[in-house]
């Protein structure tokens, strides 16, 4: 006997069918009885139906789950790997960005230093360009002095001719000078050997002088205090002259004359002239009426203008 809602087997002692579950009746067979049961297993057909149905799309739902766990895992494990990806990328620009920090601090840095260039380039071109207007002034001066001196050399002719004359008739008077010159030098001299002899002070402020002939004076000046020392022909060494007073302890600087030409050398190494250049070891020549500067002590030169003795004619 077979099971009349899923035609499974059945077994005569079976009350319920093992596949579906329907009960089985065994009753007498009249009309009522058959109805009743044809009634019973239409509906449970239709309930198994139904519920063969469901289990069906309970399967189909079950393969449509299945696959989009499947796909939820692709993209999970896609997700997994974009997130490792990107957990790298990270990584890597935070590095970049350590990196790029570091090169823009020494980028910021040789910016500073570069402006700094900047600055003292701009300072070099200023001084450049003052150096060039004061060049261009001192030319447009030269230019102007050449025009006048180029006026007055037609002027400066008549006067040389015109002088010409009177330096002849000067010759005649200038040999009886030259011998009044030569009496007061022997008598100044003298009078200087008798001052070094008596005043101390006097000698070592002018120490190792050549008394020969007086060409010209050295005037110091502290602002209080003037004093006045000669200059002779050959080799001449100045000291700080009292009363004037200086820290420094010896020569302070020479003046040496040769054929007429008179050369300054420092020797305490603070001598520099009116516009603050400091004279050379070698010494520079000198021309009347120069100023020099030593600490405090104001120095003034005064040298003879012409010298009519090396006038040849």
């Amino acid at each position: 006997m077979n099971c009349p809602i899923c035609n499974n087997e059945l077994q005569l002692t079976d009350a319920f069918c093992p596949n579906c579950g329907f009960e089985i009746h065994i009753y007498p067979a009249n009309d009522a009885t058959k109805a009743f049961e044809k009634t019973r297993e239409g509906k449970y057909k239709d309930t198994w139906k139904a519920l063969n149905e469901s289990k069906a799309e309970s399967q189909k739902l079950e393969i449509q789950s299945q696959k989009i766990q499947q796909k939820l895992d692709e993209k999970q494990k896609e997700l997994d790997d974009k997130t490792k990806n990107l957990g790298n990328l990270l990584s890597e620009a935070r590095h970049k960005i350590a990196q790029l920090e570091t090169q823009l601090k020494e980028k910021q840095e040789g910016a500073s230093q570069f402006q700094k260039t900047i600055e003292k380039l701009k300072k070099q071109i200023s001084d450049y360009l003052d150096q060039k207007k004061e060049k261009e002034e001192w030319k447009s001066k030269y230019e102007e002095l050449s025009k006048q001196t180029s006026s007055t050399q037609e002027e400066l002719a008549k006067q040389m001719s015109s002088a010409q004359l009177e330096i002849s008739q000067l010759k005649s008077q200038l040999q009886s000078m030259t011998e009044e010159k030569e009496r007061l030098e022997n008598t100044l001299k003298k009078q200087n050997n008798q001052s070094a002899s008596s005043s101390p002070s006097d000698s070592a402020s002018s120490s190792n002088q050549n008394r020969g002939e007086r060409k010209g004076e050295v005037v110091f000046s502290d602002g209080q205090h003037t004093i006045k020392q000669d200059i002779y022909s050959g080799n001449n060494v100045y000291k700080t002259p009292q009363p004037i007073h200086t820290d420094i302890i010896g020569d302070l600087f020479a003046i040496v004359e040769d054929n007429g030409e008179f050369t300054i050398y420092d020797r305490c190494g603070f001598l520099k002239k009116a516009n603050g250049r400091f004279v050379k070891e070698k010494g520079e020549q000198l021309s009347n009426g120069e100023a020099f500067g030593i600490n405090t002590i104001q120095i003034r030169v005064e040298l003879p203008e012409i010298d009519f003795n090396e006038i040849n004619f």
